[in-house]
Formats: C-alpha cells, structure tokens, sequence
C-alpha cells in the first residue's frame, strides 16, 4: 500500500511494527497521539488536509495495546468515512477484539462501507491463548487481501498443518472456550487495579485487552519507574517509552500470571513507598 513519499498515519503509543514497517516500505511516517482526554483516539480533526492527501495508510487497533482503550461505532464511521474521501487503507490490528470484560468490542468491519478499504487482523494468541503458536487471519475486501497475499507468498511460508488444525478447532469452539479465559482475565484485572488504587495510585480501570496502562507517580519517567520496580521489587512492567515518544508517563502491566501472583506484586510495589 505505501511508497516512498506516501505517509502513513500511525498511533503513539502503539506496537512498534507499525511503525517500522512502514519505515521499511521507505513511507513517512506521521504520528497520531492517543489522547488520553479522548479515551486514547486520535484526534481526526488536528491532522493537516495535505497529510490526508498524501497518506495511503492508516494504523489502527482497538482494544488497544497498551493503553487499553476502546473505539466505539462512532470513531469507526469517522474513520470509514475519511479512509473513502482520502482514498486510503486502514489497516485495524483486532488482535483483542475479544478479549473484552463488559462490552463486546466493535470491529471496523461492522460500519458499511468499510470493507472496500479496510483490512483487518486477528490474533489465535490472544483469543486463545495460543501466543507462540503464531496463528492469526486477516479479514477484507478481495483486492486488499489479494495484495496482502502477494507480499506473504515471497516472505515466509504457511503454518504447520498440525497447527492450523487447532486453530480451526478453537475457532469451532469459540463459544465455549472465550467466555471463561474473558472471566479469568476480569479477575486478574479486578484484582490488580485494586490493588494498585489501595496504594493510591490512579489507575483507570481497562475495559478490553490484559494490560493495565499505568500513570507514573509524580517525578518518575517510564524507564525510571520500571527499573525501580525490577531492581527494588523484582516486579517486571513495560515503559511506555518503548511504545512511542507520547507514552513516557506510563508503564504498561500484563494481566498474564496467576492472581495470587498479581497481589504479590501489588504488596511487593507497595513497601517500596513511592
């Protein structure tokens, strides 16, 4: 989709492919800020009309890695909307899309119009708790997955068939397997926030994804406070430095180990005093 001297319109913070890969394709790269204000999306309005025309390529994903945040219908049509007068791709990372705790999450698919220039992905890893086992597919319009497919066919070659064979059981069984890895995630996101807001910190509660996207207490950087917590606490959290120059007042915490082992956490965090 990108050529050198198309732009690309990528989210900060955001997974750091995003940004490389369309370095790679020799594109410029704009940064759109989530705004926490805004619910962490971008804000459309503030983005010049010559950067519209020459973007090709648009970076989206909700639920958010590592904010948390979620796009509701509106954004979406917004989105659809701008993608159709700018003649540009969106290209929505749904790799959470399930993994929600009260409300089902939208997908961008779901807005008419939007399969004409929308591609959208998803990840086994997260739904299923398959990560490592790299299954995922991609949803859209023929002619942005026939493109996705040209690029695939000379880069790497198909997934074990043992593995796409569990990936179509888990897929058959969605209805059954989703519902209690959602619920043993919402008790480990309960448990956490908890605990962290006990300790007087200002966590907003993420309502889809297994992170938590933390603010830093006064006076820290993201890269301070995790090395604070790694070396004082043994506790291992993510700056958000690493996930664009935006997000350095944050670390991001994963929901990925036991409860028990969550509140170990919290009261290993909470002798430190900070």
């Amino acid at each position: 989709m990108l050529n050198p001297g198309d732009i690309s319109l990528v989210p900060d913070p955001c997974y750091p492919v995003y940004r490389s890969s369309s370095m790679f394709a020799g594109a410029d790269v704009y940064t759109m800020p989530l705004e926490p204000s805004l619910g962490f999306l971008p804000d459309l309005d503030s983005i010049p009309a010559d950067v519209y025309t020459r973007s090709r390529l648009m970076f989206l994903n909700y639920p958010n890695n590592p904010t948390g945040g979620t796009a509701d219908r509106g954004f979406f049509e917004r989105v659809v909307d701008l993608a159709r007068t700018h003649n540009l791709v969106i290209a929505q990372d749904a790799a959470y899309n399930e993994m929600y705790y009260e409300e089902p999450a939208p997908s961008l698919l779901q807005i008419p119009g939007a399969k004409e220039v929308t591609i959208e992905f998803h990840s086994l890893s997260k739904t299923f708790n398959m990560t490592g086992w790299r299954a995922g597919f991609a949803i859209g319009g023929a002619p942005l997955i026939a493109a996705l497919g040209q690029i695939k066919a000379n880069t790497d070659s198909g997934i074990f068939t043992a593995i796409q064979h569990a990936a179509k059981t888990a897929l058959d069984a969605y209805d059954t397997l989703t519902p209690p890895i959602r619920a043993l995630y919402k008790e480990r996101r309960d448990a956490f926030v908890t605990g962290l807001r006990a300790l007087g910190w200002e966590v907003p509660t993420p309502s889809a994804t297994f992170y938590v996207w933390i603010p830093c207490p006064k006076g820290y950087t993201s890269s301070e406070l995790c090395s604070r917590l790694l070396e004082e606490a043994d506790v291992v959290t993510t700056p958000g430095l690493g996930f664009g120059r935006t997000a350095d007042g944050f670390i991001r915490a994963a929901l990925t180990v036991e409860t028990p082992r969550l509140v170990e956490a919290i009261e290993r965090i909470g002798r430190l005093k900070l």
